[in-house]
């Protein structure tokens, strides 16, 4: 009696099993990644394991856009002294947040937090590959970047140091502040030069000072912060002239080593310097 009823259980079972409807029973895996890798040359040295802590590797979108998975390297190199990155490839169900084989796509190399300059491919511009490939990209990388003189209405209104409409033709001054994230941590130094050639620093509470001084150390994000509201320059100083010509505005943004603006390397970097400049007129 046991052994028939063991039997019509097993029968019932499969009867059972065989009704469930073929979607239920559908399993979804993401699809496998595409793999990119290779060498990578800084300032034309080879880069080996060992000499990499300091290194990330991130692939990103087009537009800038980080991949879901995020798409990076922060291991350093493997024994042959390559990178490697996986990069999720788009499923509507299982991976939505990934990258279509065939769009462009960036690759971007990061010392102590600090975007670096990728030489080869230009500008670490690359198409994904498909599902399962692996493609070798070998990267030439320069640590030193340089962008001196904003020279478009758009570039100063973008600026993560912005001094209000005075820079770009109107009569309104202010001082905000709207630095990008950073990988790692970084110390950042803001400063406004008067015509006379006198720069004025802005020091960790947002006051101005003389003394070479940062503004943030240690930060992967700085704050963000209107220093000053905006106000009509020319009409604000009853009695006292307001310095007119020439202003400019700078940041330098390195690998935080504690606020020492000795310690970098201004020949091999990395650093940030960047700067915009405007004349200042009273009609």
């Amino acid at each position: 009696m046991l052994g028939k009823t063991l039997f019509w259980g097993l029968i019932i079972a499969v009867f059972l099993v065989s009704r469930v409807p073929a979607e239920s029973a559908t399993v979804y895996a993401a699809p496998i990644p595409a793999r990119i890798g290779g060498t990578v040359r800084i300032n034309g040295t080879l880069l080996t394991k060992g000499a990499d802590t300091a290194y990330t590797f991130k692939v990103t979108k087009f537009n800038g856009g980080e991949y879901d998975p995020v798409a990076q390297d922060a291991n350093g190199l493997n024994s042959l002294n390559y990178y490697n990155i996986n990069i999720p490839i788009w499923n509507s169900v299982d991976q939505p947040g990934g990258a279509r084989p065939g769009e462009i796509a960036f690759i971007h190399v990061y010392e102590g937090g600090l975007e670096l300059s990728v030489t080869s491919p230009v500008n670490g511009r690359f198409t994904i590959g498909d599902s399962g490939s692996t493609v070798p990209i070998p990267l030439e990388v320069e640590t030193k970047r340089y962008i001196f003189q904003r020279r478009t209405i758009e570039d100063i209104e973008s600026a993560p140091v912005n001094l209000g409409s005075v820079a770009t033709g109107g009569n309104s001054m202010g001082l905000a502040i709207n630095f990008p994230s950073y990988v790692g941590p970084v110390d950042i130094w803001v400063a406004i030069q008067l015509p006379d050639k006198t720069l004025i620093f802005l020091d960790s509470t947002h006051n101005l000072t003389l003394e070479l001084v940062p503004f943030e150390v240690g930060v992967t994000k700085a704050s963000v912060a209107t220093i000053v509201e905006e106000f009509e320059i020319c009409s604000r100083f009853s009695g006292a002239k307001v310095p007119e010509g020439p202003w400019a505005v700078y940041w330098l943004v390195a690998p935080a080593n504690g606020g020492r603006i000795d310690l970098i390397d201004f020949d091999k970097g990395p650093y940030e310097l960047d700067s915009y400049g405007f004349d200042l007129r009273c009609k």
